[in-house]
């Protein structure tokens, strides 16, 4: 497999651009997380729900590290972002492959590493602020995940966010080891963080974890003649796996600021696991119109399947009314064991290249 860490940075890099003032408060204020060291009693799936009276949505923190290793806060900025993390938390039970993640997650992350997993950008931040570096596993710095790219720098609204993510996540962390306050995360309860600006203070209580918006719209089918077509190809009896995935091997292009992951559609047969027609996706490409123009074109030449597998709630959303519509048994599973190994097979090959 390529070494993800080989790709460069650009030198003028994302985050440079983030004053001192706004930097020095940035790292200040992951001293606060370090000193408090909240890994030591919280499972990733804790979550520290923030309510800023400006923000239109919460901002959500999730810990790691209890181990002692791989310590980091996540931080997801709204509704959207969190229902990723939902969706990898529904499907751990699950051995998912070790790609598949990076469709869902979309976070900024603040680390607490080894000194070599800084970048020169991040030795460089932290000499321009003459920050006091801690022993192994204590260097602070920052990245922000977005679905389908390379881990980048962070910028300079994101910085903002984070900021306001840490000190928030500091003063209700503070409180509940303060005051012993119990909360039943295994019940559906969240730690609220929730800042007063009248006061200037923050207020922190137990609460029911707020309702986490999935998807909410489907792609529905309009071209009655189409429908119709459709609906005069023989029914078979064969199971059809569905996917769009990203191939873990970043890749940069002039167009966009930072690396990528290409992304691909598969379409197998569950029962031999043969594939049945694939496609490498452009930049300008949506998802939703390739994975179904795959599913379409396959009905057109070959007739409707008795089941088509997705992994999610997004893929069903995008093939839910075609399949309802044409009699097709739509299923989600965890496991898609055709496409799997045809993108094991595509990401050897694309790492050989």
């Amino acid at each position: 497999m390529t070494d993800q860490t080989t790709i460069k940075m650009n030198p003028v890099g994302r985050g440079s651009a983030i004053g001192f003032a706004a930097l020095q408060r940035l790292y200040d204020a992951a001293e606060k997380i370090r000193a408090l060291a909240p890994w030591d009693d919280l499972w990733e799936t804790d979550i520290v729900t923030l309510v800023y009276p400006d923000r239109p949505e919460p901002i959500f923190c999730s810990m790691t590290g209890l181990t002692g290793q791989n310590c980091s806060v996540r931080v997801y900025a709204g509704y959207d972002q969190m229902a990723g993390f939902f969706r990898l938390t529904q499907m751990a039970e699950g051995e998912l492959p070790y790609y598949i993640p990076m469709a869902y997650q979309n976070c900024l992350t603040c680390h607490f590493g080894e000194r070599q997993e800084l970048m020169k950008e991040d030795i460089e931040q932290i000499q321009r602020l003459g920050f006091r570096l801690r022993s192994q596993n204590q260097w602070p710095y920052f990245r922000s995940y977005q679905t389908g790219y390379f881990p980048w720098l962070i910028d300079v609204d994101e910085a903002e966010i984070m900021t306001l993510a840490l000190e928030g996540l500091a003063e209700a962390l503070r409180y509940m080891q303060q005051t012993f306050l119990e909360v039943d995360f295994e019940g559906g309860e969240t730690l609220y963080g929730q800042y007063d600006q009248e006061t200037s203070g923050w207020q922190v209580f137990a609460g029911v974890m707020p309702p986490i918006p999935m998807i909410t719209g489907r792609v529905m089918i309009d071209d009655e003649l189409l429908i119709t077509e459709l609906l005069r190809q023989k029914q078979t009896e064969r199971q059809l796996e569905l996917e769009l995935f990203y191939i873990p091997v970043p890749v940069e292009d002039e167009r966009i600021p930072k690396p990528f992951y290409p992304r691909m559609a598969i379409l197998a047969e569950r029962q031999s696991g043969e594939m049945l027609d694939q496609c490498m996706l452009e930049l300008q490409d949506k998802n939703s119109e390739v994975l179904m123009g795959i599913l379409l074109q396959h009905i057109l030449e070959f007739g409707r399947p008795a089941t088509v597998f997705v992994r999610d709630d997004i893929t069903e959303s995008f093939v839910w009314d075609l399949c309802g519509r044409l009699n097709i048994q739509l299923e989600t599973s965890v496991l898609l064991p055709a496409v799997e190994a045809i993108e094991e097979d595509m990401i050897q090959f694309v790492s050989r290249g």
